[in-house]
């Protein structure tokens, strides 16, 4: 099967970027070069590999699961089925976590159940001079995120944590993305423990408010990427754990989805 021929067939069962990607990936080869080389004859293998994979993607596997890998913050990460597959709206987070820790000489930062580590490796590239320490309870998560740490070759600091427990000193921004999908909404192959933030998407909240209390500088910030109409019940949460919500920031579709807060 020629890689033309391979195209042809893949856009019966999946869009064509789907299909381009995927061989792409099987062929190790940019996707322009597919295009380049219409009559590159695929091995026996690589074909059954291709196959395998439209397969998958018309199951509903997503495509990051099926590559091993996702883009964010214009940086590539290696991602298991272990761990979430970063969003576009996450990258705000991590750009208004930079855009605060600018402000401060060395920063330190924690982030709050890290997964593969897009957003504690992002704001440490992009932060060279920040200490940046990265939690989660998932100890295959951790070592995706320790994956990705050599690949970019950044220093990290790991700890396995519930939210914050293990966690000593004071810090500058605590930043997290927490669960915060209702239950009953959780897609079928993302892990769980990452996305399920109980029947109100909430639970999460009330205890990072009370532990990052304990853990942020007199000045220091607490940034949380929050679900669609959330808002309003967790800056009562904050309220009721001494934070004042400072800034607001919403995502590309107009949803308010970053609170940035304060202590009182």
């Amino acid at each position: 099967m020629k890689i033309q021929e391979a195209l042809v067939k893949g856009r019966l069962s999946l869009n064509s970027l789907e299909v381009e990607i995927l061989l792409s990936f099987v062929l190790n080869k940019p996707i322009i070069e597919l295009y380049k080389n219409p009559d590159y004859e695929l091995k026996e293998d690589g074909i059954s590999c291709f196959e395998k994979l439209i397969l998958e993607r018309k199951k509903g596997v997503p495509l990051e699961y099926l590559t091993g890998q996702t883009e964010f913050m214009g940086l590539l990460f290696k991602i298991t089925k272990d761990v979430l597959i970063p969003r576009k709206e996450t990258e705000i987070l991590v750009s208004e976590a930079i855009k605060e820790a600018e402000k401060i000489k060395s920063p330190r930062i924690i982030d709050i159940g890290c997964g593969s580590g897009v957003i504690a490796i992002s704001i440490k590239k992009f932060l060279p001079n920040s200490c940046v320490l990265a939690t989660d309870i998932s100890e295959k998560a951790l070592l995706v995120c320790k994956m990705n740490t050599k690949m970019h070759n950044v220093r990290i600091h790991f700890i396995r944590s519930l939210i914050l427990s293990a966690i000593k000193g004071k810090f500058d921004i605590i930043v997290s993305n927490p669960p915060y999908v209702e239950t009953g909404l959780v897609l079928e192959y993302e892990p769980k423990i990452a996305l399920d933030g109980g029947p109100s998407g909430l639970d999460f909240y009330p205890r990072i408010f009370e532990e990052a209390r304990h853990l942020l500088k007199k000045d220091g910030l607490l940034i949380l990427e929050i679900g669609q109409g959330k808002r309003k019940a967790i800056s009562e949460i904050a309220k009721n754990h001494n934070f004042s919500l400072k800034r607001i920031v919403k995502d590309y579709s107009d949803i308010e989805r970053i609170l940035i807060l304060g202590m009182q």
